[in-house]
């Protein structure tokens, strides 16, 4: 089965590559990950021939039909990924041959966000849970013991980290209300954000950690966060898109901006330094 470029985009929510000495032990690779949620399956692709290389299935696994594998991390050597799952509770590390190595118990598992410059991976809260807490769970990766850090504010879904800044930043699905945690400190700022509930769904930082974007489901925007100040980041923008914007992923050279948009089977492109739309990119899924 070939997996085409534009489908990759589709999937930038979920994809991570590993470098090339990595790729180079096992002879394949880097991979993408892809979460198949209502299958209860992962997806490896080799980005290198654009091919199905695996397919996880989690119930061959020991995991239950209902897991819902939902957002992936993976290890800056490529040596291990993460995968949540909403059905199961559960945070599980595979290694590079797809084998697990350990679960953490994490209440209603979401986004992931994993520290490169620290041993921990951050957990935001699934969507789709029913009340879940309003906190964020901190997840050791060399032992998988699980914690937790107080969001105070409810439905925590959007997470990002970044090591170089020292920051975690959260935000709600159901409030304008974004939290900036000092990683060294687990101190909390709170920004609340002006007009109508945005539904905040996911961030990215730039590569030069100057800005981050975040995406409203409900509002079409892209918003963007000045991070001069990494404990309180300020809207310094906003671009209008339209058709629920979900996972924004910046280019490696921080130039474009890629905005996946549910509602409407599209990809935006956007000039980063602009914020004008390149390019839209239209197809199934």
């Amino acid at each position: 089965m070939r997996i085409y470029p534009v489908f990759l985009l589709a999937l930038l929510l979920v994809a991570c590559a590993a470098p090339r000495l990595a790729a180079a032990d096992d002879g394949g690779g880097p991979y993408v990950y892809i979460a198949n949620q209502l299958d209860a399956a992962v997806t490896v692709v080799d980005m290198t021939t654009n091919e199905v290389a695996a397919t996880v299935d989690l119930e061959a696994l020991g995991f239950s039909a209902n897991a819902k594998p939902h957002h992936i991390a993976v290890e800056p050597d490529g040596s291990h990924w993460y995968v949540s799952l909403i059905g199961d509770g559960r945070v599980v590390k595979f290694n590079r041959a797809n084998e697990v190595v350990a679960t953490a118990s994490v209440e209603s598992p979401g986004m992931l966000a994993l520290d490169p410059t620290t041993d921990l991976l951050y957990v935001g809260r699934s969507m789709s849970a029913v009340n879940p807490p309003p906190s964020i769970g901190i997840v050791e990766r060399s032992t998988m013991d699980a914690d937790e850090i107080d969001i105070f504010f409810a439905r925590p879904h959007a997470l990002v980290v970044s090591g170089d800044l020292g920051q975690v930043y959260a935000a709600s699905l159901v409030e304008n209300r974004v939290g900036s945690l000092d990683t060294a400190e687990e101190s909390l700022e709170l920004l609340t954000l002006d007009g109508p509930i945005h539904t905040l769904v996911q961030f990215a930082i730039a590569p030069d950690g100057q800005t981050m974007v975040g995406t409203g489901q409900l509002t079409g925007q892209v918003l963007f966060f000045d991070l001069a100040d990494p404990a309180n980041p300020t809207v310094s923008g906003v671009v209008d898109l339209g058709g629920m914007p979900w996972h924004p992923v910046y280019s490696p050279d921080g130039s474009r901006i890629y905005v996946p948009n549910q509602g409407t089977d599209s990809v935006t492109i956007l000039d980063a330094t602009t914020r004008e739309v390149v390019a839209t990119v239209e197809g199934r899924g």
